[in-house]
């Protein structure tokens, strides 16, 4: 595409304003051409009117693409250009557009990474894994716990004490077995606010087995856990039971941090090693409940008074006054007794017996969703709809009731609920409840 000299009506057309355009712009369109003047391009050329181009390509735009460099402002005010020549020209060359991106500062610092601390690091890499091959019988309890916190901060990715901490004051039944996942919630403080952090954190093989293994060991020491420099007296123990000369070992455990974040900078996306020194990062784990709904487990509840939003949690409150049969039948499902058993129910009509029915039904294995409910849930479901039917019929047969009517006592339930918590439990209690009805009943 040969393009002659522009003339001063086609130079106007290209450089003149726009309406509504930023007020910057003039500035900016005046810096261009001194750029294009200063560029010496044959598109730069052509812009002032100064030449003709035989045989305009996208290389004669690049070519002063390059001359403007970074600046991202200049290279779009370009981009501008390019497009009001197109709407002349059909085919014209675009200047590409230009994005400003701030680049991340390279974490492999080559002041840090020198070859003694390369070095050093490699070795407690070494001395951890010579560890988990020993018999634990034969170390110290100090050692044990040692190994435990390389292990946890290393394989575990617990590159903080506040982690570690929570990891050892965490108790065995804390422990969740989601979907064959073990899984453990770490309490931790965000700016002085206990508690505010509920990191899910899923323990590698090692690290549980060593955190299950010195469950004692960690019990017994719990007074000592505060106590300056504890940590690093357990690893030091450690580390000289398995010979790593003295000038070798970490000083503190901010410098142990330093020397495990080496290795995992050289395997892992930075990201995640942000995420384990807890460095700019708030963990966003999912509820318990949440999880488990995930994974399949309707049963997991989550921690009273863990998470401030109680327009989306489900709380424990009952209704006013639930009747008597329902405190007996709730009773029988959480102290696991029969369920089978006559009822205090004299006067209540049809719906404790249809209830006790139910949840026979459910702990039989039996689910509307396809797979069986816990007991924790069938507690739950019962609470809420026992309480809803009891309220909305009272005293009529559900057998008597049209199914528009039915519809309208289970809307009316839905809505007498206080929370979008208890609305969604109530919703499952329903799914489960009619689809027993029309399986039982017809």
């Amino acid at each position: 595409m040969n393009l002659p000299r522009l003339n001063d009506q086609q130079s106007s057309v290209i450089w003149s304003a726009r309406l509504h355009e930023p007020e910057w712009m003039p500035e900016m369109r005046a810096l261009l051409k001194s750029k294009a003047a200063e560029s010496g391009t044959a598109f730069g050329r052509w812009l002032l009117s100064e030449s003709g181009i035989s045989g305009i390509s996208k290389a004669h735009v690049r070519e002063f693409e390059a001359w403007l460099g970074t600046n991202h402002t200049l290279r779009n005010v370009l981009r501008s250009i390019t497009q009001r020549i197109r709407d002349q020209i059909p085919g014209f060359p675009l200047a590409r557009i230009a994005i400003a991106i701030k680049r991340a500062a390279n974490p492999i610092n080559p002041d840090v990474y020198t070859a003694e601390r390369i070095q050093r690091s490699g070795q407690l890499v070494q001395a951890l894994q010579q560890g988990l091959k020993m018999d634990l019988d034969a170390l110290s309890r100090e050692e044990r716990i040692g190994l435990l916190l390389l292990s946890a901060a290393y394989s575990g990715g617990l590159l903080d004490v506040a982690q570690l901490n929570a990891m050892l004051g965490s108790s065995l039944e804390s422990i969740e077995w989601v979907a064959g996942i073990p899984e453990i919630r770490l309490r931790l403080s965000i700016r002085g606010k206990t508690g505010a952090e509920f990191r899910q954190w899923f323990p590698d093989p090692a690290t549980l087995a060593l955190l299950i293994r010195c469950a004692d060991d960690v019990q017994k020491s719990s007074y000592k856990m505060h106590r300056r420099n504890w940590h690093m007296r357990c690893v030091d123990a450690f580390l000289r039971k398995v010979d790593i000369p003295e000038q070798d070992q970490p000083q503190n455990l901010s410098e142990l941090f330093d020397l495990f974040r080496m290795q995992m900078q050289l395997r892992l996306p930075q990201v995640l090693v942000n995420f384990a020194c807890r460095q700019e990062f708030v963990s966003q784990s999912l509820r318990p409940s949440s999880w488990g709904n995930i994974c399949g487990q309707e049963d997991l509840e989550d921690p009273a008074g863990t998470y401030d939003d109680e327009s989306v949690s489900d709380g424990p409150e009952d209704s006013p006054d639930p009747p008597a049969w329902l405190l007996e039948l709730r009773d029988r499902v959480r102290d696991n007794l029969p369920i089978e058993m006559p009822l205090q129910a004299e006067g209540s009509g049809e719906l404790p017996g249809l209830i006790q029915s139910w949840i026979a039904y459910m702990l039989g294995g039996a689910s509307a969703y396809g797979h069986s409910a816990g007991r924790r849930t069938i507690d739950r479901y019962t609470r809420v709809l026992g309480a809803a039917l009891t309220s909305q019929l009272d005293g009529t047969s559900i057998f008597e009731l049209e199914i528009g009517a039915l519809e309208i006592v289970y809307e009316s339930s839905l809505d007498a609920q206080a929370t979008d918590g208890k609305r969604r439990t109530l919703a499952k209690a329903i799914h489960e409840f009619h689809t027993f009805l029309q399986r039982r009943y017809s």
